[in-house]
């Protein structure tokens, strides 16, 4: 793969950080080969073209947040950011947790959720912001949650390992999932964050609503001089 293919897909400062020979690794091009032949006989969300989004949005050099999450949705929805789902005309209910959860930490975004803006959905404005919106999956089978966790494990790995070489990242880690990477994340001046998955709110769970992991985040960005996220 060239070098103008591969900033395309990821921005020039990943493809830096990552190495050329990462690309054209065995593991790499294993996953590429598979989706690409189980495309034939079976739909795979997102899009190819965005797979590699969160990447092309918010390039190695400018990330200073990462939200790390389980999976892509598996009804279509998924526009490769890590809960955005711009694709849909609902809010997805892990969204709306959230959107709700940032309502109750920031009171002047009381009543977001409720006015009905389908550009809510669209997280691509965290991204621009230094936010990696990054599933521990980046593909998913229709209807079929968590189908390719296994499959994308050393790439995560390979992203979290070298983010970790970047100095003061703040992480949200979003369920036992995304949790289960903490061990790779050793940089002392890195803060973590940890709440339940958002979705767990849906069906009862009490682990994400009230966790403040939002103005967690801002706190440990203004006790780095750096600027809040507008959330």
């Amino acid at each position: 793969m060239n070098r103008k293919l591969l900033e395309d897909l990821f921005s020039s400062s990943w493809v830096d950080a990552l190495g050329e020979n990462f690309f054209s690794s065995t593991g790499f091009t294993y996953i590429g080969n598979y989706i690409a032949k189980l495309r034939e006989t079976t739909t795979i969300y997102p899009d190819r073209k965005d797979i590699f989004k969160a990447f092309r949005l918010t390039p190695f050099n400018e990330v200073k947040v990462v939200i790390l999450g389980q999976d892509c949705y598996h009804d279509g929805s998924a526009d490769g950011l890590a809960f955005s789902n711009s694709k849909s005309n609902t809010i997805s209910p892990s969204l709306k947790n959230i959107l709700k959860e940032i309502e109750d930490e920031f009171p002047e975004n009381k009543n977001i959720i409720t006015h009905g803006r389908l550009d809510l959905q669209d997280l691509s404005r965290w991204s621009k912001q230094g936010i990696l919106l990054l599933n521990a999956a980046l593909t998913v089978e229709k209807g079929k949650a968590g189908s390719h966790l296994e499959l994308w494990k050393p790439f995560t790995v390979k992203i979290l390992q070298t983010l970790n070489t970047k100095n003061e990242v703040i992480w949200l880690l979003l369920g036992k999932e995304a949790q289960g990477y903490k061990k790779y994340i050793t940089n002392q001046t890195h803060s973590i964050i940890e709440a339940a998955h958002p979705a767990v709110s849906c069906y009862g769970g009490n682990g994400f609503f009230g966790s403040n992991c939002f103005k967690k985040i801002n706190f440990e960005l203004l006790a780095r001089n750096r600027k809040e996220v507008v959330w």
